[in-house]
């Protein structure tokens, strides 16, 4: 079962510094992808931020400051979104995951978790 994701509790700072990061891992592997982009729409309108804000983000992630979450609710969907992130193009490439294994070391997840979670959800994304 995939985690039911809340982002419409965590404030707008750091919810675009969060698709900040989701817009880096889309771009790591050399390609932003439709998926990618709807993937980050859907975050970003589940979190209450206008269309345009949106895709501004999209266009300019550089804009956006860091915004560490705030709580454990925040860093573990945060973790996930990662690991969609890396799932949603159906291409698991290995500079998405050290990427990802980057940005969940910072905060306070493992490789191990990492993989763990990608195995549980791979067949549930594709």
């Amino acid at each position: 079962m995939l985690y039911n994701c809340k982002s419409n509790t965590i404030d707008k700072s750091n919810q675009m510094s969060h698709l900040r990061d989701l817009v880096a891992i889309a771009y790591v592997d050399g390609s932003f992808d439709e998926k990618e982009k709807m993937l980050i729409r859907k975050i970003g309108k589940g979190s209450n931020l206008a269309t345009d804000t949106i895709e501004e983000l999209i266009k300019n992630p550089e804009q956006i400051d860091f915004q560490p979450p705030k709580t454990e609710e925040e860093k573990l969907e945060q973790f996930y979104n990662c690991v969609r992130m890396i799932l949603v193009d159906g291409k698991v490439e290995d500079s998405e995951i050290d990427f990802c294994k980057i940005i969940a070391q910072g905060l306070g997840f493992t490789s191990f978790d990492i993989y763990k979670m990608l195995s549980e959800h791979y067949n549930e994304t594709l």
